[in-house]
């Protein structure tokens, strides 16, 4: 063989070996080109999943260049209606517990709109987006499609029973509430303390029911260990206070560890509705002493209190704090003031 300067010249074979070319200076050092490929069904399938958008879509491919390839664009897809009951229920959600201070409630159609499109999504025997339907029907006061709905459920888990329970207490039906929560005990599940506490405003508001009834809730109560909840400690007292027996109120409450102003409230209108005025009196101090800031209902039972003993120091004292807490503007509070001052005989003196 003879080395030339253009190559090698093989004498035997008569054939020159060229030297492989230079590399072209458009190409990377150190990188040969690569073919072009399409991205992988898994980047396709984590962008549709996630309804990435086009642009976030193409960065997302760029995975795959780095991987050593160049994909080629893929088309946008044409957007598809899916059945997602997450959207409909946090949907349902906003326009249940919308506030009407500050804008206007939506409209009971707005409610029937999604429900629509929960049936025709096919969403409808969807557990989780039914309660917030029933929810939404019982917070607007249409206690008929709530029903409706409760009854075309294939599976009722105990968000829907307690939600059907509080929506018929709170669209003045306690009876049709008290059945439910029977049914609902006789399906095997334990009540929570809000189902509890619905069941016991039931039996406040009903003509039928009896102190025995109240009784047997407070039984479920004592066995679920939700006696001393403060939120079914207060209606407890509530229903006590209603059938007259103060003392059982009292044992209510001396049991609740972690009293809230709902506790205190709950005593303070048992004392009131059965003539205790100086346990009334009592009670405003302690809750005073324990730096609880009173409210409306606070004011009110309490200057009931002092209009029942013609106690017109205590109800100055009051006053005051009226005053100090700015709840002058408060009606219900002032037209206690007046009706005590007036039961006092100062009515003149001291709002004019």
């Amino acid at each position: 063989m003879i080395r030339e300067r253009h190559g090698t010249w093989d004498s035997r074979n008569r054939i020159q070996v060229l030297p492989p070319p230079p590399p072209s200076p458009d190409a990377d050092a150190g990188f040969a080109p690569t073919p072009r490929r399409r991205p992988s069904r898994f980047a396709i399938a984590i962008a549709h999943a996630l309804s990435i958008p086009a642009a976030i879509a193409r960065s997302a491919n760029m995975l795959s260049t780095l991987a050593g390839s160049t994909p080629t664009p893929t088309p946008t897809p044409t957007p598809t209606r899916e059945r997602d009951p997450f959207a409909i229920a946090h949907a349902l959600s906003s326009i249940a517990y919308s506030s009407s201070s500050f804008t206007s409630p939506p409209s009971l159609a707005t409610g029937s709109g999604l429900h629509a499109q929960c049936i025709k999504l096919g969403v409808s025997a969807d557990t989780f987006t039914t309660n917030y339907l029933l929810i939404f029907y019982k917070r607007r006061g249409h206690l008929a499609g709530a029903l409706r709905v409760f009854d075309e459920m294939p599976h009722r888990n105990l968000v829907s029973w307690t939600a059907m329970v509080s929506g018929s207490v709170r669209n003045a039906a306690p009876d049709l509430g008290l059945q439910l929560f029977v049914s609902m005990l006789g399906n095997g599940l334990c009540p929570n303390e809000f189902a509890l506490a619905s069941a016991l405003g039931a039996c406040c508001q009903s003509a039928v029911a009896n102190a025995r009834l109240g009784l047997s809730v407070h039984g479920l109560a004592v066995k679920a260990g939700l006696d001393a909840n403060p939120y079914v400690g207060s209606s407890l007292m509530l229903m006590y206070a209603r059938h007259g027996r103060t003392a059982a109120a009292e044992h209510v409450f001396a049991g609740i560890v972690f009293r809230d102003l709902a506790c205190w409230n709950a005593m303070l209108e048992a004392y009131i509705s059965n003539g205790y005025a100086c346990d009334a009196m009592r009670t405003v101090v302690q809750l005073h002493r324990c730096g609880i800031t009173p409210d409306v209902f606070t004011y009110i039972s309490a200057v009931k209190a002092s209009s029942i003993n013609s106690e017109l120091n205590f109800g100055r004292q009051l006053h005051g704090l009226v005053i100090h807490n700015r709840f002058e503007s408060s009606t219900s509070v002032m037209n206690a003031l007046v009706d005590m001052y007036f039961r006092a005989g100062h009515g003149h003196s001291y709002l004019w």
